[in-house]
């Protein structure tokens, strides 16, 4: 051999040490029994002989697809889904004495039906001899058809077409949205005492309002958006207490009431918040939280004097995959606890008129999720929060003309259905 020719073969040897033969991700899925009396029987030995004999090819990392594929739109889902470079499918039906196989391979790579061809062989006793006929040379044609990976191009081609089929897909499990649907009860512990005419009334309430929840998580960052009590949603209410609250047309309230209200929102409850994620996403990862809240609520349909406060809250928990634990936790307005004389936290001055808040307890809320599948679950919900305000109002010229001071002691318990889906971009 020449010189020449040696050093051929040489270059020959190290590229193909260098490199080497890609493998191809090959799927082999059941076929379909188009006869009028199936067999299931048949298209396991059929998908089974076609696995056993293009195992044997070292090119070839085979996959046995449980599924059936009946056109090219399942040959993409089921291949996808188990990450293959191309899958063979097919079907088969007795005619007569004859038995009639089709074999189709479909690229998923280059998303191209690459071979479809018959294959005929007879029907008798000898039938399982029959499909291994066929199996052995639809397996010559599925060789021929796909050629090894070993030109750097090939390989370079099929290494970025996979990337760019399935690597978003790992992805998306970094950037996901929730929608939630639920419902919020909650418990009121009211107290109102009015300085001028010596009104006073103590009682608790009762409601049941609706709530959806909207999240999105962006890589490492989540934006969620709550709301708990709709507008023209029925809300169910029960009150009852003893003593004085005047309503608006000057009538007194009695002392038990319930039912169902439309066009009035007695209880809401509105968040906006954040979360920074940390560690490796796909693991346990834990986040902090940041945002703030407002609150509404009322004693009585026809009531417009109640409690309407809000707060920025600061909190944090741990994600998993299939489950999360949170807390939030109001940072301001500071809480100072309950005191025998208001110091209040905020002060809003009106025309002639000031109110001053104080939250004896801050608003606190824990916070669970647990997800079932993939896509469904559920997350329940505590807070409490404290609060007072009182209302003290000035006659022009003179000094102080009255006070009035409500106090509200509020427990949510909320459960709601979770959709989540894995989006990518």
């Amino acid at each position: 051999m020449c010189f020449r020719g040696l050093v051929g073969v040489f270059f020959v040897l190290c590229f193909s040490i260098g490199w080497g033969v890609e493998k191809q991700r090959v799927g082999v899925a059941a076929f379909v029994d188009l006869s009028p009396e199936a067999d299931e029987v048949i298209s396991t030995i059929l998908q089974n002989s076609l696995a056993t004999v293009l195992q044997k090819e070292k090119r070839f990392e085979l996959v046995l697809v449980s599924n059936t594929v009946t056109n090219l739109s399942h040959a993409r889902e089921r291949g996808t889904n188990a990450k293959l470079d191309v899958i063979i499918y097919g079907s088969y039906r007795r005619e007569g004495r004859e038995f009639v196989a089709l074999v189709q391979i479909y690229d998923i790579l280059e998303n191209e039906l690459k071979m479809s061809r018959l294959y005929r062989g007879e029907y008798s006793r000898n039938i399982f001899d029959t499909v291994d006929a066929i199996a052995a040379s639809a397996s010559e044609e599925i060789k021929r058809t796909l050629p090894a990976l070993v030109t750097e191009e090939d390989i370079l081609r099929a290494q970025m077409r996979r990337k760019e089929i399935y690597e978003p897909a790992e992805v998306t499990l970094k950037r996901e949205m929730r929608m939630s649907f639920g419902m919020m009860y909650t418990t009121t512990e009211w107290l109102y005492t009015q300085s001028i005419w010596n009104h006073r009334w103590e009682g608790d309430e009762q409601t049941i309002v609706p709530g959806l929840s909207l999240s999105m998580r962006l890589e490492f960052f989540r934006f969620t958006l709550e709301k708990m009590g709709l507008p023209w949603v029925p809300t169910w209410y029960k009150t009852q207490g003893t003593g004085l609250w005047p309503t608006d047309d000057l009538t007194n309230t009695s002392s038990e009431r319930e039912g169902l209200v439309l066009d009035t929102e007695m209880r809401g409850m509105f968040f906006l918040y954040g979360d920074g994620f940390l560690g490796t996403p796909g693991r346990l990862q834990g986040f902090v939280s940041i945002g703030g809240y407002g609150i509404l609520s009322i004693p009585f349909p026809e009531q417009d004097e109640g409690l309407s406060v809000g707060g920025m809250l600061l909190g944090g928990g741990i994600f998993a995959k299939n489950w999360e634990l949170s807390v939030l936790y109001q940072v301001w307005p500071l809480s100072q606890g309950w005191r025998g004389t208001l110091d209040p936290d905020i002060w809003e001055y009106e025309t002639r008129s000031t109110n001053l808040y104080q939250y004896n307890f801050p608003f606190v809320s824990v916070r669970g999720s647990y997800f079932f599948t993939s896509s469904f679950g559920v997350t329940a919900k505590l807070s409490l929060v404290d609060i007072q305000k009182i209302h003290i109002w000035y006659e022009e010229g003179m000094g102080i003309e009255g006070r009035t001071l409500i106090r509200s002691v509020m427990t949510d318990i909320a459960l709601e259905m979770v959709y989540r889906f894995q989006f990518g971009f």
